[in-house]
């Protein structure tokens, strides 16, 4: 059988944060992308890394984070012995910590909330692509404001969701070591490995969590010495 996948996916992030204990902290912070990741809410459970910049917090810097990212989904994708049904809005709210230490090393630590519901971007999206003239990928054959997640294996139901509700998401703990330092090499360039690990603190049955502990590795770079020009 061949697969049939009808998506929409809507992103809108805010991110809001502090520096502190040091006057490099606002020049670290202005070429900080916005951390967002796969918002999927099959996906996110599982702490996947954020988009960083390549630059630690420098010795002694803590920075407080508040943000804040809802995600639309719309998607039903078939195949011979599973099928997923998502239709919801699904926002993640994350407070996270972070400092820099000696050795070119950063720890962060970050707790999210996280939110199920029908949400409010359905007929947005909808007159957006009416304007446009794009496909509606099928959203016009079901309620507009719905909640419901489903996986289905082997004909049988793994998963469904149909009950807005909102609880704490898995708490994470950071690691992060400096590769390369633009300073030293007097170049505006810099390079940085962050090691996470996600212990299980969220409910996995409300999709709050996974479930279990995970872990990620990312490699983050920035470059301002390509692009000065």
């Amino acid at each position: 059988m061949s697969v049939k996948l009808y998506m929409a996916l809507s992103i809108v992030a805010i991110s809001v944060s502090a520096a502190v204990a040091g006057e490099t902290a606002g020049a670290q912070n202005s070429a900080a992308p916005l951390p967002l990741a796969n918002r999927g809410p099959l996906v996110a459970i599982y702490g996947l890394p954020l988009a960083q910049s390549g630059r630690l917090l420098a010795v002694g810097v803590q920075q407080w984070q508040l943000g804040l990212t809802v995600g639309n989904n719309f998607r039903i994708p078939v195949r011979d012995n599973e099928a997923i049904y998502l239709d919801g809005e699904t926002s993640n709210a994350r407070l996270g910590w972070r400092r820099g230490f000696g050795g070119g090393l950063e720890l962060a630590v970050e707790l999210p909330v996280v939110h199920h519901d029908g949400g409010f971007l359905d007929s947005i999206i909808d007159d957006y692509h009416r304007i446009f003239g794009l496909d509606r990928a099928d959203r016009d054959l079901v309620p507009t404001g719905q909640l419901h997640y489903q996986y289905n294996k082997d004909g049988e139901v793994v998963l469904r969701m149909a009950d807005e509700g909102t609880g704490i998401g898995d708490l994470q703990f950071g690691l992060g070591y400096q590769l390369l330092q633009g300073r030293l090499t007097r170049q505006k360039r810099w390079l940085a490995a962050r090691f996470t690990l996600k212990a299980p603190t969220g409910d996995s049955d409300n999709l709050y969590g996974s479930g279990g502990w995970d872990g990620s590795a990312a490699l983050h770079w920035a470059d301002r010495q390509s692009w000065s020009r």
